[in-house]
């Protein structure tokens, strides 16, 4: 059985795509919610379930980083997706590079991405793979063009940009997950297809952006990987007004090839 760790929405759909093969399969698969969970409830969950042979998991937290220390531990193949990125907390530890030691496999999206974690004394086999959000936007349905992809856990933002957008005659979709995914959550991939730009607090839409030729406007504080910065994810400072970043012109960006795909990691599931 396959064992998705999830801590926040969002998380859930770098894994559909992976779920949704396992379906057609006919594989078993459970997503664990580590929010909240203690070491001993990880420790408890892993006891209950002996069938979970991979533990699949996106981001770093200190409950991820936990849980993978006890599949370390206890000797459970743990498969780490965008091995690469990095984070920094204020006491200056990083769980996403913590993480990625630990993992049985990274997987990233690029020859760079590879060599980085090469660099960084990373000892684990490293996997190349297409961002399961860019694979699936890739092959979904567009819907009618629009300008603009808000993805959000702030009404507080959504509300505040909603106003601007409209006065300055911006063609716009929103997707809040401030009380988690909602009820047309599976639209998303249609939308981030269409959109001619993202807007995000969240880094995770960094690699489907560039992967697709989209700008994206990064209204969060945590950088995760440098790669795409000033290219096509921009940071939004609170100086200026969206619709001025919007309303660039920004170059067209080059179309990135070779287009991975899942099959390197989904052949091992």
């Amino acid at each position: 059985m396959i064992c998705f760790i999830q801590e926040s929405p969002l998380d859930y759909l770098i894994y559909y795509p992976i779920i949704k093969h396992l379906e057609e399969k006919k594989k078993e698969h459970i997503v664990y919610d580590t929010t909240g969970k203690s070491t001993v409830e990880m420790l408890h969950f892993l006891g209950q379930n002996p069938n979970i042979n991979r533990v699949i998991n996106y981001g770093g937290s200190y409950r991820k980083m936990s849980f993978a220390m006890l599949c370390k531990e206890y000797e459970q193949k743990f498969i780490n997706l965008h091995g690469d990125e990095r984070d920094t907390q204020d006491n200056g530890i990083s769980f996403l590079d913590i993480i990625s030691r630990l993992a049985y496999q990274n997987y990233v999206v690029s020859d760079p991405a590879r060599t980085f974690l090469l660099d960084e004394g990373i000892q684990t086999p490293i996997g190349i793979f297409e961002c399961p959000i860019t694979h699936l936007s890739r092959k979904s349905q567009n819907v009618e063009p629009f300008d603009i992809l808000y993805i959000s856990g702030d009404k507080v933002s959504i509300d505040r940009h909603e106003r601007e957008l409209l006065k300055n005659k911006i063609s716009y979709r929103v997707f809040d997950y401030s009380d988690g995914l909602p009820q047309n959550w599976k639209t998303i991939y249609s939308l981030i297809s269409t959109a001619k730009m993202i807007v995000s607090d969240s880094f995770m839409f960094d690699k489907p952006s560039r992967y697709l030729n989209k700008h994206m406007f990064y209204l969060g504080s945590g950088v995760l990987d440098y790669s795409n910065l000033g290219k096509s994810t921009h940071l939004v400072s609170k100086k200026l007004e969206l619709h001025d970043y919007i309303k660039q012109s920004w170059r067209t960006l080059e179309d990135i090839n070779p287009k991975h795909g899942l099959q390197s990691l989904l052949t091992i599931l």
